[in-house]
């Protein structure tokens, strides 16, 4: 043999490291010290002369080989380098061994190479070479032990003939999943062209008809290939991307690398914002979502123990309620398996379990090990038996119990809102006041609790009920519940449009108010005082609503009296609107709705329906108008925190009082009562201002994610990826998520990369990539592509850079055009083209 480094099955050499042999020899070297079949092979190191490798190989007599670079830093665990440096297969002659080393030294000078390197802030790094006997499978693919982007499953990506198709992502590849227990999900592709030597060159070339549509791997081998992953993850101590093929019915491992993208793993939890969103949407101060969380703390504890939870189970579980929501990049979630830990506290739990997911909404996660289920049906009859009881208990008092805490209320919130009350209190007073309304009205919250409860179970049966007798009226119980009167929702509009009606009647206000700003029009309002004074009134009433009005950074009408003349404005610019005509849309939609029930029922079905549609109609009047009491208690704490603020600020323990909503509130009222660890907070504000300034510019969360392992380790928050098979409808285009991420923007066609001005954040399509794209990659905001896989060489290399990525969708080059502007959902794996007005 020559003075280069020989590695084959037979020959481990010691003493190497990977600054010698490169990362790609150093994988292989991991392989056969593991066992497993790999082709033999030897080294060329980076200061060896080519003829040395030349009389190796001219002694070993292997005929056809592959030559395949092994820079140092290829393959490694943060930078994999995919497809970056050279591969020439197919090699036979030591003239044509000479010539494939030199493609793969010079690689390294490449253009896709140096863009990688910049991208990533490396060196140049030194290039040993691989030499491989060839072998030539009959499938051949791509495994990953763990798909980056749902980490309790295996990724197979699998095509006739030679790897190098399936990862260049230029032949259709068949794609598999297999979870811990071995199921198998699986799309197959049309695959018409593979890989395969034609006179001595790796060639794309027709799949027979026959095979085609056939999966080129069978049951017994994808189960022996992910077996193999798992195992190589375990002896290697992190997640493998390993490619193989398949020869002679038997499986041949031809290299293998860390995952480069972070692979969260760990207990999973379910995050999702669908009904919260309502109340915080977008990023929320570190106050409102520790006060928020505070709150759902107590107010659910209350819950379980109105639905009869006993002290001793709630004391057991009472890590449960502090984390029912969490913040994730500065936006709250329902942390839903804490939801369904509360859920499963019920009594009747086991009997109604179907009935309380979709109550709650969290059936997904009903096998989490976040579920309790000690004890079985008949141990728990007893107490669905007293929780019947006192449910029916509650149902025969709520209404006086509704107006009771409606009194309470007022009673508790009078002295807070007494002007000038809340001015003049010093921090303790501040501290005090804060306690007072937690002790009284948070501690006391039972009441919208059970109304909220049956608000739920009545609108269930009235929909049950109406998809029962009316199965072509699918909107009917929502018609049904329209036009309710009474409602405080309603009542700040109403008095706001009978406002600005009695201004249409003066045109000097009404020209005022839409000429003028709306702090020089407040400043002028007084000249007319009986309006003055009905608007002041108005803001003593319902100055507490706005817009984000749960979100205590957000300064209400009442801390902002100008922002009412914009309402105004909006009535008077268009036509005028009767105030008694308010609502007379629904009520006509209510009428209607009604109609079709006496038509269409008998009169024992007709009582039957009226009895639960009264009663639902009473729980949802009652629950906003419960809801607005609850504006109003946050509207007393944000006063609360808004003149801690001051003391704050005055002290120097902020720089201004709205400093203070970038503290939590224990770290607040820490300062008054000295439990924090510093008396001053303006670097810990300024680093959360960073912090929330980095939140911004990324990626906003899903509506609904995974988690895997600690929150914050390694998790993309983007969700599951989608596997549409079909184009969904409202979509133009489907294929396989690559990458997660929402993007909406202009579309590149691209067919050559060579020459393509700068993409400036545009959507890059194309047909097929390859390395040789990757200087374009950082340019873009997202990638399209008809032809791929998702373990594809450029896939890999998109998901390093965090580009969404979707690969595998048919008819993309036939359908979009340079310019256009789509909505790409790279979780769901879908595109949707926008109207030009959107643009």
């Amino acid at each position: 043999m020559g003075s280069g480094v020989v590695i084959d099955s037979e020959v481990l050499v010691s003493g190497e490291t990977e600054t010698v042999i490169g990362g790609k020899a150093n994988g292989l070297v991991r392989l056969l010290r593991a066992g497993l079949p790999v082709p033999p092979f030897f080294v060329l190191p980076p200061d060896t002369a080519p003829a040395e490798a030349c009389q190796t190989y001219a002694q070993l007599g292997w005929g056809k080989v592959a030559v395949r670079s092994s820079a140092v830093g290829e393959d490694g665990a943060e930078h994999s380098f995919a497809g970056m440096y050279e591969t020439v297969l197919g090699v036979e002659g030591e003239y044509a061994l000479l010539a494939a080393i030199e493609t793969c030294r010079e690689s390294a000078q490449s253009e896709r190479i140096s863009a990688y390197r910049q991208a990533h802030g490396l060196k140049e790094r030194p290039v040993a070479v691989v030499v491989q006997q060839m072998v030539e499978g009959t499938s051949s693919g791509v495994l990953f032990s763990r798909d980056p982007l749902d980490p309790e499953q295996a990724l197979i990506s699998a095509a006739w003939g030679l790897g190098e198709g399936v990862v260049q992502g230029n032949v259709p590849t068949d794609t598999f999943w297999v979870d811990q227990t071995g199921e198998v999900t699986s799309m197959l592709a049309s695959k018409d062209r593979c890989i395969a030597m034609v006179d001595g060159r790796a060639q794309e070339v027709p799949v027979s008809v026959v095979q085609q549509d056939e999966p080129c791997l069978d049951p017994a081998q994808i189960q022996k290939l992910v077996e193999l992953g798992w195992r190589l993850e375990r002896e290697l101590g992190a997640p493998q991307d390993i490619e193989w093929t398949v020869c002679d019915e038997q499986i041949v491992v031809l290299q293998t690398r860390p995952i480069t993208r972070p692979i969260p793993q760990g207990r999973r939890l379910l995050w999702d914002n669908s009904n919260i969103i309502e109340s915080y949407f977008g990023p929320t101060s570190p106050l409102t979502y520790s006060f928020a969380a505070h709150a759902y703390t107590i107010v659910y504890q209350l819950f379980c123990k109105v639905m009869g939870v006993d002290e001793a189970t709630l004391q057991a579980n009472s890590d449960i309620f502090p984390r029912m929501i969490g913040l994730v990049r500065g936006r709250i979630y329902y942390n839903l398996n804490a939801w369904y830990r509360v859920v499963s506290l019920l009594p009747g739990y086991r009997w109604n379990r179907t009935f309380m997911e979709q109550m709650m909404g969290v059936s997904e996660v009903a096998s989490d090990m976040d579920v309790g289920e000690s004890g079985s049906r008949w141990s728990d009859l007893p107490r669905l038996i007293r929780l019947s009881t006192r449910l029916a208990w509650r149902v025969w008092r709520l209404d006086r119990d509704v107006a009771e805490f409606h009194t309470h209320f007022e009673k508790t919130v009078a002295p807070y809102q007494m002007p000038g009350s809340i001015a003049s209190m010093g921090p303790h007073e501040l501290l005090d006041a804060y306690h007072d309304l937690e002790r009284k009205l948070l501690w006391a919250w039972h009441v919208p609790i059970v109304n909220d409860f049956f608000v739920m179970i009545g609108f269930g049966l009235l929909k049950k009920k109406c998809e029962q007798h009316f199965p072509h009226h699918p909107e009917l119980h929502n018609q049904l519940l329209a036009g309710e009167g009474d409602l405080d929702s309603a009542k700040p509009t109403v008095e706001l449009i009978q406002l600005a009606a009695d201004i249409r009647s003066i045109p000097e206000l009404r020209d005022l108010i839409q000429r003028e700003s709306a702090e020089h029009v407040w400043g002028q309002f007084h000249r007319w005082p009986a309006l003055y004074q009905r608007l002041q009134q108005w803001i003593v009433d319902w100055g507490d609503r706005s817009a984000d009005e749960l979100k205590l950074e957000q300064y209400t009408l009442r801390q902002r009296p100008h922002q009412t003349i914009p309402l105004l404005k909006g009535f008077l610019s268009g036509e005028a609107v009767e105030p008694s005509n308010f609502g007379a849309a629904e009520q006509a939609m209510r009428v209607e709705a009604e109609k079709v029930v006496r038509q269409g029922l008998g009169p024992w079905k007709r009582w039957r329906m009226g009895r639960t549609l009264r009663f639902a109609r009473k729980r949802v009047r009652d629950r906003e108008n419960l809801r607005f009491l609850r504006t109003r208690i946050f509207a007393r704490v944000r006063e609360l925190f808004i003149r801690l603020g001051e003391h704050m600020a005055a002290a120097e323990a902020i720089l201004e009082p709205s400093d203070v909503f970038w503290l939590t509130q224990q770290e607040a009222w820490g300062w008054v009562r000295g439990t924090t660890i510093a008396p001053e907070f303006r670097e810990l504000v300024a680093l959360r201002k960073r912090q929330y300034a980095k939140f911004e510019s990324e990626m906003a969360p899903a509506d609904r994610f995974y988690t895997w392992g600690p929150v914050w380790r390694k998790n993309t928050f983007q969700g599951r990826p989608g596997r549409p098979v079909d184009v969904p409808e409202g979509v133009d285009l489907a294929g396989l998520s690559a990458f997660p991420g929402v993007v909406e923007a202009r579309v590149r066609v691209v067919e050559d990369p060579r020459d393509e001005p700068p993409l400036n954040g545009d959507i890059l399509v194309t047909y097929r990539t390859d390395p040789g794209w990757v200087p374009l990659f950082p340019q873009a905001s997202g990638l399209l592509v008809e032809r791929g896989s998702l373990l594809s060489h450029s896939a890999v290399v998109a998901r390093e850079l965090g580009i969404p990525t979707i690969v595998g969708i048919q008819g993309l080059m036939d359908t979009l055009k340079s310019g256009d502007r789509v909505r790409m959902d790279a979780s769901a794996g879908t595109v949707v083209r926008l109207p030009e007005s959107e643009a």
